[in-house]
């Protein structure tokens, strides 16, 4: 395919190359290049434009992180306010990806989520839940052709179902005409917990069987470092900070 100039209509080269362009006319079709313009960290620039809390939260965080190439008052002024020329000229050595301040973001989120995650299944073991706990499962009958309620047993947990997707507990059910089931921790948690919002009768029929042997939570998923936790955690702080 030939190459032709818009600016002079010769071939072989294009108007950004054209020799009869002026050294003005050269320097404006220059300007936005990405060749001409310096690279800068996006995260750095949310911090910038984020509110002086946020971003000292985020700064402070960093200062004592693993991460950290700055003390704390070289990013702080004294008021506590963001030193926003430093970290225009730190964006300027790095990108999203590899930036030091996200990285203690996120490492701090992904702390929280391990943590959180931990007391919520401390609290299902509390409750009962094991291998052979019986609990109110739900699935759909052909039949009926809508999801019915119907009894079941946890028969095991599944801890990395994929990247992102959140651990469940597998439900048999009592009924071999419903397929298995995966529960999701939030389910779990609901059904074991019968109190006020369903009436006696119901509280009866979805009384819960303790299971004969408790679950152990392996070890992978007690690291903040798990895939499932700096998934979360990434996807916390890109909404959080708008990136």
């Amino acid at each position: 395919m030939v190459r032709h100039c818009s600016h002079c209509g010769g071939i072989g080269h294009n108007r950004r190359t054209c020799g009869d362009l002026s050294e003005d006319d050269r320097e404006y079709e220059n300007r936005n290049r990405r060749v001409n313009t310096t690279r800068t960290c996006s995260f750095c620039r949310a911090i910038r434009s984020a509110h002086q809390s946020t971003a000292r939260t985020a700064l402070e965080l960093y200062a004592a992180s693993k991460h950290a190439k700055h003390d704390l008052d070289q990013i702080l002024d004294e008021r506590g306010r963001a030193q926003h020329f430093v970290i225009n000229e730190f964006g300027r050595t790095h990108n999203k990806r590899t930036c030091p301040i996200r990285k203690a973001v996120i490492d701090d989120r992904a702390k929280k989520e391990c943590e959180a995650w931990s007391k919520i299944f401390k609290e299902l073991t509390e409750k009962g839940l094991g291998y052979g706990t019986m609990i109110m499962s739900r699935s759909y009958d052909r039949d009926e052709g809508e999801y019915v309620d119907c009894r079941g047993w946890i028969v095991g947990a599944n801890w990395d179902p994929s990247k992102n997707a959140e651990p469940t507990f597998k439900c048999q059910h009592l009924n071999p005409k419903y397929d298995p089931r995966d529960l999701s921790w939030a389910w779990t948690r609901r059904a074991l917990s019968v109190g006020d919002w369903v009436t006696p009768v119901e509280a009866a029929k979805r009384a819960v069987v303790v299971g004969s042997k408790p679950i152990e939570m392996p070890d992978r998923f007690k690291s903040a470092d798990h895939p499932f936790f700096r998934a979360r955690a990434n996807d916390y702080v890109n909404s959080y900070y708008d990136m």
